[in-house]
């Protein structure tokens, strides 16, 4: 799904749309603005709740970097925009994420998670997208209809409902379905 589409998702909750035109304009219009200030958070924070399969890639810390600290023998620096770690390889060690690291006691630990830069928008579900449409268009309800409290609570109330119904289908398809390192460089 493309940006414009999702922009147009959320306006749509605040009968507004837009097109291709505005978004690239130089002097954009009220409603593009104001998605163009919350889409990365809106992406975020739909990337946040879940351990969504498509967006889950290898991660890999920066071994050369190894504080330890306090009882942990390794404390490794975290990639910048790592959003959540989904899976620690042999996840019966005990671990602590805290300061950007992963403190543990094993010395190559392998990570799965969900970064920022996944390629979520391109490579994902319809339906994610509009999820993240949803949340975009809440984001927005404060500046686009201050007035009207009860927009922002049944935009509210169909992402939950869409969260939810994405996240079962999640776990009934896919539980635990991550790709090798090998594989994504196809996809990233």
């Amino acid at each position: 799904m493309t940006k414009l589409e999702i922009y147009n998702l959320a306006l749509a909750q605040h009968a507004k749309r837009c097109t291709a035109d505005e978004m690239t304009a130089v002097s954009k219009p009220h409603e593009v603005d104001a998605c163009d200030q919350m889409f990365d958070i809106a992406v975020e924070n739909v990337l946040g709740e879940f351990d969504w399969s498509f967006c889950v890639a290898p991660i890999e810390l920066e071994t050369d970097d190894d504080m330890p600290y306090g009882e942990w023998s390794h404390g490794y620096l975290l990639p910048y925009g790592l959003i959540r770690i989904a899976r620690v390889e042999n996840g019966t060690y005990p671990f602590m994420v805290g300061r950007g690291r992963f403190y543990c006691n094993e010395e190559d630990p392998k990570l799965w998670g969900i970064r920022m830069d996944a390629k979520c928008i391109e490579y994902g579900p319809h339906d994610f997208c509009a999820l993240v449409g949803l949340w975009l268009a809440y984001l927005i309800s404060p500046i686009l209809s201050p007035s009207d409290t009860n927009l922002a609570n049944r935009i509210l109330q169909s992402y939950s409902a869409q969260l939810q119904t994405l996240m079962k289908r999640e776990l009934n398809s896919v539980n635990d379905n991550y790709l090798e390192a090998d594989d994504w460089g196809r996809k990233l």
